[in-house]
């Protein structure tokens, strides 16, 4: 008997999560270092950001 389940998809899911914390950490060192075209490059991050949420949210429901 296993005490953690092993599935693939829950660990893809941390990988999804840690690429976009990564992604919208370089994003926003970007915005903070050039402040061009800021409007389009926070529209983007917003995208991460609302990817990052969607992943949590199918992280927390395998974990129940």
């Amino acid at each position: 008997m296993r005490l953690v389940p092993k599935d693939n998809k829950f660990f893809k899911l941390f990988g999804d999560l840690a690429k976009n914390i990564t992604e919208g950490c370089i994003l926003l060192v970007q915005i903070l270092r050039s402040m061009e075209n800021v409007e389009a490059q926070v529209g983007r991050l917003s995208e991460i950001e609302h990817s990052a949420d969607r992943t949590t949210h199918d992280i927390l429901v395998k974990l129940h």
